[in-house]
C-alpha cells in the first residue's frame, strides 16, 4: 500500500487500505488513504462514518476533515461550528482560523474571511503558510485593498518570490482585482492541510513518510503546483528508491502545531521529550 502511494498510484492503494481496516489493523496510512479516497469521491458521509469507526489520521486532520465534510454536504453552519471547535483546541488555533477563513472565502464572504485573517485571536498576529498568505492577499484584492494585499505579500515572502507569487505581486501592483482561487473546495482544503503537514515534517521525518502526505495533497488537488514540486524533490532525494522506509515513531498527527510567518514553510513545536521539534508533533 505505502509503495503504491509513494509512486502516486492511489487507486491500487485503496483496496489494500480497505483490507487492512477490515481486518481491524490500526494503520494511520490506511486511514489516510481511505479518507482521501472518500474526499476525492465527494463521499463526505463516508468520512464521518470512518471517523466514527475509529479511522483516525490524527487530532488535527480529523477535526478539520469534519469541518470540510460538513461543507461538502452543504451545511455551512455545522462547518463553521466545527472549525470553531478546532480554534478552541489548545495548539490548533492557527489551523482552525485559517480553514474557517478559507471556508468563508470559498462561498464569497470575503469580509468575514478577512476579519479572521487580520484579527487579534493569535498572539503576535496571524501565522501564514504559502497558501494562506495567497488567500489573504486575494481576499484583500477582492475587497479593493490591493495596497494591503501587497503588504501581506511583502511581509511573508520578501524578495523570495517564486513565479506564482511574482505573478500575484505584479497583478496587485497593476491594481487588478485578483480573483479568489487559493482554496475553493473541501477537497482542496484537505489537500492544503496535507501539503502543510508535509512541509512541516520534511526536515525530520523520513522522506518516504513525507511523500505520503504530498501524494495525498496532489491526489486531491492535482493542480497544486507547490505540492507537485515537493513530490518531485522528494523523489529526487530518494533517487527513486521508495522503500524500505526507515523506522520512525508510530504517530497520531497532530498534537501541538504552530505555523511561523515564513514563506518556506511552517514550523512545529511541542512538549519536551522528543528528539526534534517537528517529530514531537508526530508522537502519541
Amino acid at each position: 500500500m505505502t509503495s503504491y502511494i509513494a509512486l502516486g498510484d492511489i487507486g491500487r492503494a485503496i483496496p489494500i487500505a480497505q483490507t487492512i481496516v477490515d481486518n481491524e489493523y490500526d494503520s494511520q496510512i490506511a486511514h489516510l488513504t481511505l479518507m482521501i479516497a472518500d474526499a476525492k469521491a465527494d463521499d463526505w458521509a463516508a468520512i464521518f462514518n470512518g471517523l466514527e469507526m475509529g479511522r483516525s489520521v490524527g487530532p488535527l486532520v480529523d477535526r478539520l476533515a469534519i469541518g470540510w465534510a460538513h461543507l461538502g454536504q452543504g451545511d455551512m453552519a455545522e462547518a463553521i461550528a466545527s472549525f470553531d471547535q478546532v480554534i478552541a483546541t489548545d495548539g490548533m488555533i492557527v489551523y482552525g482560523l485559517t480553514h474557517k477563513a478559507y471556508t468563508l472565502a470559498s462561498v464569497g464572504d470575503f469580509e468575514g474571511a478577512e476579519a479572521i485573517l487580520s484579527g487579534s485571536a493569535v498572539p503576535g498576529g496571524m501565522r501564514y503558510s504559502r497558501q494562506s498568505a495567497i488567500a489573504h492577499a486575494q481576499i484583500l484584492s477582492q475587497l479593493g485593498r490591493n495596497s494591503d494585499a501587497l503588504g501581506i505579500i511583502d511581509a511573508v515572502f520578501g524578495s523570495q518570490r517564486d513565479p506564482g507569487i511574482a505573478q500575484l505581486h505584479a497583478q496587485l501592483m497593476a491594481d487588478e482585482a485578483v480573483a479568489y482561487s487559493a482554496v475553493r473546495t473541501p477537497a482542496q482544503g484537505l489537500a492544503d492541510l496535507f501539503h502543510v503537514i508535509a512541509g512541516m515534517v520534511r526536515e525530520d521525518a523520513p522522506k518516504q513518510f513525507t511523500l505520503m502526505y504530498t501524494r495525498a495533497a496532489t491526489y486531491l488537488w492535482p493542480e497544486n503546483t507547490p505540492a507537485v514540486l515537493m513530490n518531485a524533490a522528494l523523489l529526487e532525494d530518494l533517487n527513486n528508491t521508495i522503500w524500505p522506509m526507515p523506522p520512525m515513531p508510530r504517530s497520531r498527527l497532530m498534537t501541538h502545531l504552530f505555523m511561523q510567518q515564513n514563506w518556506a514553510g511552517p514550523r512545529c513545536y511541542g512538549p519536551p521529550g522528543a528528539k526534534t521539534p517537528r517529530l514531537r508533533c508526530l508522537m502519541r
